[in-house]
């Protein structure tokens, strides 16, 4: 994936970006994340009668 950090960064010079990037993506891929399912529930602070 460091291509496509790569392609992203606008100053070749610095490469803070690119490994902040490919620390995210380490500490995604190591503790197993996933986006959130969408359950489709709506919790309304009030409830109208």
């Amino acid at each position: 994936m460091p291509a496509r950090a790569h392609a992203m960064q606008p100053d070749a010079s610095n490469d803070d970006a690119v490994l902040r990037r490919n620390t995210c993506v380490r500490l995604v891929e190591l503790h197993n994340l996933h986006e959130p399912h969408d359950e489709g529930h709506d919790y309304p602070l009030e409830r109208s009668c």
